[in-house]
């Protein structure tokens, strides 16, 4: 006698079939089951306010939903990268009955598709799964995955009773390596729900949208009293507060700032930015020609609050201030300014310089600004905090 009915003696439960002879219930395939943990086999490290984030990235019984998206986030490359596919679920047959062979676990999440092989027979099963098709740009998805199993030998699907939290980025390269305990999920947000750099498929791309959105849609404002720097870095670059950037904590900003913004947001997708200065004394970055001063708009004396001009003067004003050294960044050979312009990859140094600095004006008041010889490209950022 077997119990196939929750109790019922089967041998005294029959069923017809479609010809009207009678059936043995117990004949019938039954599967039921659960999927128990989920960890993301990307191999690129991730981290969680501030924390590396650990496997596995989802488990029964554990809550990872924070609101936005899920405490254990996963990266992945983008799949010319040859980077991982792979991800492994434990799934708990929690009732087998007359069901033979193997299964396709099936699981989605946005346009992401997970299969693997997984058995049949009660019990738990470690699955190794992969992500079939992982794109070929920077994506960014979240929700509960809704699991399934195709059974061939039941010629149908069933459902397994519970979901998954899970959120997942498709990213250009691996992070960069000042991102220590792994590439920050609240950067790749900010990029992706702030910036809009989902979709992009270069670095060249994210870098003029980085450098547009932190110059004009951050809402900071130059330092015109002084250029004094809030975010942490100097000259050369250093450690950057990158969770009070993201959030723009600190409004009044100068150059080393916007340069650590840049190179730290192109560097949590994975694109490796030089940090640029100009000013090694005795030589200075020089006065600026006219240029649109982040959060000031137009001007040619950035520092006209310090001698109480205005921020245009004639060129020739002896109350005209200028830079004395000037913090940049460059990628493939092409400069991004996201303090003045903005400069978004479009010009080398020589034609950057020609365009943002009045060699003229700044000789005649004797001083000798920096050609693109001058540049150095020290280490930069060097850690995020």
């Amino acid at each position: 006698m077997c119990d196939c009915s929750g109790g019922v003696a089967a041998s005294k439960k029959k069923t017809t079939n479609t010809a009207g002879s009678p059936v043995n219930a117990c004949k019938l395939p039954v599967l039921e089951g659960e999927v128990v943990a989920v960890t993301w086999k990307s191999g690129i490290k991730a981290a969680w306010a501030k924390a590396t984030i650990h496997e596995p990235h989802w488990q029964k019984g554990l809550n990872v939903d924070d609101g936005g998206g899920s405490k254990r986030a996963a990266v992945y490359l983008l799949k010319n990268k040859a980077g991982s596919q792979n991800v492994e679920v434990q799934v708990n047959i929690t009732k087998s009955q007359n069901v033979t062979g193997k299964s396709k676990l099936i699981g989605t999440l946005g346009n992401l598709r997970i299969e693997g092989e997984c058995g049949t027979s009660a019990g738990k099963h470690t699955v190794s799964a992969k992500i079939k098709e992982l794109p070929d740009k920077i994506y960014w998805a979240k929700g509960d995955i809704l699991w399934g199993l195709d059974v061939p030998s039941m010629s149908r699907s069933i459902v397994l009773k519970n979901q998954t939290r899970a959120e997942v980025f498709v990213i250009l390269d691996k992070p960069a390596g000042f991102y220590k305990k792994g590439v920050w999920v609240e950067a790749l947000r900010f990029l992706c729900d702030k910036v809009k750099v989902t979709g992009d498929k270069d670095g060249a791309g994210v870098l003029k949208k980085i450098s547009k959105y932190c110059h004009g849609s951050h809402g900071l404002r130059y330092d015109t009293t002084s250029g004094a720097p809030v975010y942490g870095c100097g000259g050369h670059g250093g450690s950057f507060k990158l969770d009070k950037y993201i959030k723009a904590t600190l409004k009044v900003v100068n150059c080393y700032d916007q340069a650590g913004g840049v190179q730290s947001l192109s560097g949590a997708l994975g694109v490796a930015t030089s940090w640029c200065y100009q000013g090694t004394s005795p030589k200075i970055f020089g006065l600026i020609k006219t240029t649109d001063l982040i959060g000031v708009g137009n001007c040619n004396n950035p520092f006209y609050k310090s001698n109480g001009s205005a921020k245009i003067v004639p060129v020739t004003d002896p109350q005209r201030t200028g830079f004395g050294n000037h913090a940049f960044c460059e990628f493939a050979a092409k400069i991004l300014d996201a303090c003045a312009g903005p400069h978004v990859g479009s010009e080398d140094a020589v034609h950057y310089l020609n365009a943002s600095v009045d060699y003229a004006e700044t000789t005649h008041r004797g001083h000798t600004a920096g050609l693109a010889a001058d540049i150095v490209r020290p280490a930069g950022v060097t850690k995020v905090e």
